[in-house]
């Protein structure tokens, strides 16, 4: 059982390259690290670039920062939340099923896109696969 849950060199190579980046103050290096320290302002600009090209609106959020390393850390952030006659678990499950993976949060059967965590090419695909679900 050891010997097929050991890490290999991938794994440790990529852990070597982290913490030479950690190491170095080279944190926005790290994507993780990155999207924790985005500040407010520009979690609200990619919101509102969102939020206009989908017709949605902007709120502020409450982010998780994860399950492992801060379980209850919630952090400030802004979000796009998407109005829609379909049901959110429509919606969810069919960007889940888009042909490049899209997840986002749901609340009171609406879903958010918590853009913390977006990269630059994610707001294109969530652009694309809403204008054909909610077309649909």
């Amino acid at each position: 059982m050891a010997r097929a849950l050991r890490v290999d060199k991938v794994t440790l190579a990529g852990f070597e390259a982290t913490m030479r980046l950690y190491a170095q103050g080279r944190y926005d290096e790290i994507p993780t690290l990155r999207m924790l320290r985005l500040d407010s302002d520009e979690l609200r600009r990619r919101a509102e670039s969102l939020a206009e090209k989908i017709n949605a609106e902007v709120i502020k959020t409450q982010d998780a920062v994860g399950g492992g390393s801060y379980p209850e850390i919630a952090i400030e952030g802004w979000g796009v939340l998407v109005h829609s006659q379909l049901s959110a678990s429509y919606i969810q499950k069919a960007l889940r099923n888009y042909e490049v993976p899209i997840l986002c949060g749901a609340h009171d059967d609406e879903i958010i896109f918590h853009v913390r965590t977006l990269l630059n090419r994610d707001e294109d695909f969530i652009v694309a696969a809403l204008k054909e679900i909610l077309n649909a």
